[in-house]
């Protein structure tokens, strides 16, 4: 019966111990669940049907903090797909909250993301939202304007009434409420800065009047304690400070603490004999000086104070202590800029922009240049200024990720395991992608095992935006490997997206085959290098050298030390055109040549590129239009056929922007029929300095060109020497068009690769040698391929194979 009992209990308690874990399961599983990006979005969508705006907005921030890039069609579970652009409907939320500001920024956010292009009906709903928010923020500013006239008049009587009786704090208050609703009211701002400076006398002598009667009860104490020195270095600073009240209307009267120091310094007298007091005084110069050069000023001014009563008339005694006076000055103005900037600053942090604006305008008076100051009274006035006029603040909106993406769809065994991945079949794997964010943000990536990942990124500002750019370098092992970004901004709010990429290694690099693969690198050795030793043979017969100096570098093997360039262009170019500016022989025009090659053989999944090279060296302005379609029909025809061999009109100077604008549409139109992918001509246009002296017009031309007419499938990649210094005003057709990339001398390493690489095998560089021939030529491509040039001649005249630092000096002179 015992042993039934033990059993049925042992029972009951397995069956308890199963229900617990079950529960634990379904709350883990709960938590994983609420935790996908899409459950936070899908809540969001019925937050928005249900119009309950506020739920929307948090739960789409939560959404972005975990998938921060937005996308067309992207699978979220199984084969569900939907569209996510979270920013879109973040500035929905927003505009029915009456916040247009946010709205408006969410929006800009979700279109410089790129991915609502790929919805037609998306696009058009955030257009007509938009529009809207268009038209709120401009009822709202009408109805600003009248406020903030209404503020200034009725204010401004205020603070000159104010003024007027005395009332200094209450002016001022009146004062900044004007000037945070119009700061360049020119009345406002001279009656605030004499009433400042009148409020900030009134402040110093309160302060002095309660220092002074401090000072002199410390020193009354002192005296009942028998420190007579102690207290007639309180009454001399009491003394002083009464004094430089006077004419302030408000001064002390001195009298009493002039008794009373008279007293103390008879009291240091009676405390030395008679026969000391020649080496006491002594002594006590000596100590104070000592004390003086340490900082020590309180132990210095007590030895002075035994001089004072000695020798009152002491030279030396009245020198130091001239200098410790005016460095307890200083102190004392910096403690009390100090502590009044830590008061303001702690009122600002508590939403009390009024009382931080009193305790900073007091403090003005005295340091009107004081950065610190200067910005808690801004940053005080746009807290004032939303308060009084209601001004819709800008929301901080977590950062936008963007990457440049290369994965597609794939789906192994059951629905449920259909995932978006890039596969790759090499170990080394490079992500670059861009961050939008209101402010600059910190980047980290780690791997999925939490890993952290080397990450480099590079940010610039944009209109109201930053944009960070980023890129990371890993080796991926066999399978599938996630690499999750996460992007902070200045205040602390983070969002991530992951990026799955598959390393799928070819069957020769699996170790069976590598181990094969050394036994035959083994037996075919001896061979390679008999055929090395050949070829080097061969070349240095023929006088090989394969440096450039002069043309433009077409060979990537020469092509040293613009990889990031080049990268940020082929990222940037799909929706941005870029302009390339530096210093003549810098190598823009290899940069432009090389781009091209790049973008004709890129594996785009969206975009197909077709660069065309323009030279506009010497090139007339009547001739332009007609130059721009020959390289055109050069470069498209062959890809298009014969039927588009020429122009429709002959190619002479009778050739206008309107024969261009009607062969351009039909190149275009050929070219998309011709694919599945979206057609994006690219236009890489060299010396374009040229256009500065062309007539104004001929410029809005070309530019209506990328504006109107085919901005969708029109971009350019500009090379000039000053031309940014030309466009960077506002009245250039050019102004704030392109993005801008300065191409300077390349990077040590590089330079050193441009140097050695192109001769290894024939000739040899000592380290010595590159490093000074990488000096010389300042790190510029184009010298580094001169001075070389020169050098491998010099080895095949004197019948030598390695270059040393006196060959570079002899070449170099």
């Amino acid at each position: 019966m015992i042993i039934g009992v033990m059993v049925a209990r042992s029972k009951s308690l397995r069956r308890r111990v199963a229900v617990v874990l079950w529960l634990l399961g379904v709350f883990a599983a709960t938590q994983s669940w609420a935790d996908r990006w899409y459950i936070h979005y899908d809540r969001a969508e019925t937050a928005l049907e249900a119009e309950d705006w506020r739920l929307a907005v948090e739960e789409l921030n939560q959404a972005i903090e975990r998938r921060a890039d937005s996308g067309a069609r992207v699978r979220s579970y199984g084969m569900n797909l939907v569209d996510y652009f979270p920013y879109f409907k973040l500035g929905i939320a927003y505009v029915e909250l009456d916040e247009v500001e946010a709205a408006l920024q969410a929006f800009d956010t979700e279109e410089r993301l790129g991915a609502v292009t790929g919805s037609s009906d998306a696009a058009r709903s955030m257009a007509g939202y938009r529009e809207r928010a268009e038209q709120l923020q401009v009822a709202a500013a009408m109805s600003v304007e009248a406020r903030r006239e209404e503020v200034v008049r009725e204010e401004l009587a205020a603070a000159r009434e104010r003024a007027d009786e005395g009332d200094y704090e209450s002016a001022m208050a009146a004062l900044d409420r004007v000037l945070a609703v119009s700061p360049d009211h020119p009345e406002a701002q001279v009656l605030m800065d004499s009433v400042r400076q009148q409020a900030a006398a009134a402040a110093a002598v309160d302060r002095t009047q309660t220092e002074v009667a401090e000072l002199a009860e410390a020193a009354r104490v002192d005296m009942e304690n028998g420190s007579p020195r102690l207290a007639a270095v309180k009454l001399r600073r009491a003394l002083r400070l009464s004094g430089n009240t006077a004419g302030t209307g408000d001064s002390f009267d001195g009298s009493e603490i002039r008794t009373a120091l008279d007293g103390a310094e008879q009291a240091v007298r009676e405390e030395i004999a008679a026969e000391d007091r020649a080496e006491s005084i002594t002594r006590a110069l000596e100590a104070a000086r000592v004390y003086v050069a340490r900082g020590e000023l309180d132990a210095a001014q007590t030895e002075l104070e035994v001089v004072a009563a000695l020798d009152p008339n002491n030279a030396d005694a009245a020198t130091l202590r001239r200098s410790i006076a005016t460095a307890r000055d200083e102190a004392r103005t910096q403690a009390v800029l100090e502590g009044g900037l830590a008061e303001a600053t702690a009122f600002l942090t508590a939403g009390n922009p009024e009382a931080a604006l009193r305790e900073a305008n007091l403090l003005l008076a005295t340091e009107p240049g004081n950065a610190a100051l200067l910005d808690v009274i801004q940053r005080a006035y746009r807290e004032l200024n939303r308060e009084l006029l209601g001004a819709s603040a800008r929301e901080n909106l977590p950062p936008a990720i963007r990457f440049a993406d290369r994965r597609t769809t794939t789906a192994e065994g059951t629905a449920a395991e259909v995932v978006t991945v890039e596969v790759v079949t090499a170990e080394r794997f490079r992500l670059t992608g861009v961050v939008i964010d209101q402010s600059e943000v910190t980047l980290v990536a780690e791997d999925d095992r939490g890993q952290p990942v080397e990450l480099d990124q590079q940010s610039q500002v944009i209109g109201d935006d930053v944009l960070t750019e980023f890129s990371l370098a890993h080796r991926l092992d066999e399978g599938s490997t996630s690499l999750r970004v996460i992007a902070t901004d200045a205040e602390g709010v983070s969002s991530s997206s992951v990026y799955q990429v598959e390393y799928r290694p070819p069957w020769y690099v699996r170790p069976i085959w590598r181990w094969g693969a050394v036994g035959f690198v083994a037996l075919i050795g001896l061979g390679v290098v008999a055929l090395r030793s050949r070829s080097r043979y061969r070349r240095l017969r023929r006088r090989f050298n394969p440096y450039v100096a002069g043309g433009p570098v077409f060979d990537r093997e020469l092509f040293f030390g613009r990889e990031p360039i080049v990268q940020r262009v082929l990222e940037a170019v799909h929706n941005n055109s870029l302009l390339l500016h530096g210093e003549r022989r810098i190598g823009k025009t290899s940069l432009l040549h090389q781009i091209k090659h790049r973008l004709a053989t890129l594996d785009d999944p969206e975009y197909r590129f077709y660069p065309v090279y323009v030279d506009l060296q010497g090139v007339l302005e009547e001739r332009f239009f007609a130059v721009l379609a020959e390289a055109l029909f050069d470069e498209l025809a062959p890809v298009l056929g014969s039927e588009f061999a020429e122009p429709s009109t002959p190619l002479d100077e009778s050739y206008r922007h309107h024969h261009l604008q009607a062969d351009l549409r039909r190149l275009i139109r050929a070219l998309r029929e011709s694919g599945d992918r979206h057609v994006k001509v690219v236009l890489l246009i060299d010396e374009v300095d040229e256009l500065n002296h062309y007539d104004p017009r001929t410029n809005q031309r070309l530019r209506s060109l990328f504006m109107k007419s085919f901005a969708e499938h029109l971009t350019a990649v500009v090379a000039g020497v000053r031309i940014r210094r030309e466009w960077d005003r506002e009245g250039s057709p050019w102004y704030n068009f392109f993005e801008e990339i300065e191409v300077e001398g390349i990077g040590t390493d590089e330079a050193r690769r441009l140097v050695t690489q192109p001769i290894r095998g024939v000739f040899r560089v000592r380290p010595e040698a590159a490093e000074r021939i990488v000096t010389l030529a300042e790190h510029k491509p184009y010298r580094i391929q001169k001075l070389c040039l020169a050098l491998v001649n010099r080895l095949h005249d004197q019948g030598r194979t390695t270059v040393t630092v006196e060959d570079v000096e002899a070449v170099w002179s």
